[in-house]
C-alpha cells in the first residue's frame, strides 16, 4: 500500500481513507493540502527510487 499512497490521480476521500488505515488523521485543511501537493510528491518519489548508474556519478578528481 505505501507505494500507491502518493497517486496523484487519488480523490480526497481515498486519500483521507488511506492516511486512516497508516493510523494518521490530519484535519480537513491539511488533507486539502495534501491533497493538493499529491503531484509534487510523486514527482519527488520517482526521483529518489530511480536506478542510478556509474555514470550519473560525478567524478571529482582532488589533488593534494
Amino acid at each position: 500500500m505505501s507505494d500507491t499512497i502518493w497517486t496523484s490521480d487519488l480523490t480526497i476521500g481515498e486519500l483521507k481513507h488511506r492516511l486512516d488505515a497508516f493510523g494518521f488523521f490530519p484535519d480537513a485543511a491539511s488533507i486539502a493540502e495534501i491533497h493538493a501537493a499529491l503531484p509534487l510528491l510523486r514527482d519527488i518519489q520517482a526521483r529518489l527510487r530511480r536506478e542510478y548508474r556509474y555514470g550519473d556519478e560525478t567524478s571529482e578528481v582532488f589533488r593534494p
